[in-house]
């Protein structure tokens, strides 16, 4: 899809435009809070479909669970 949203290290959200910016160097985060919202919520909805633990934090003494990967542009 065009659209990527992350997250950051502090929690928030950000938003790239991936036809524009291939490298992830703009963040349209702010520029585009309804786009932002929109992608998180699709994940948000996803992540509770299929039990995501918003806690886990990778490689920090946890083990990953088995979660599929979200569908193509979240």
């Amino acid at each position: 899809g065009q659209w990527k949203a992350v997250t950051n290290d502090d929690g928030g959200w950000e938003l790239y435009d991936m036809a524009a910016d291939r490298s992830e160097i703009n963040n349209l985060a702010d520029r585009l809070p309804q786009k932002r919202q929109e992608l998180v919520a699709r994940y948000e909805a996803w992540a509770a479909a299929v039990g995501v633990n918003p806690n886990l934090k990778m490689g920090h003494d946890a083990e990953a669970p088995d979660v599929p990967v979200p569908p193509h542009g979240v």
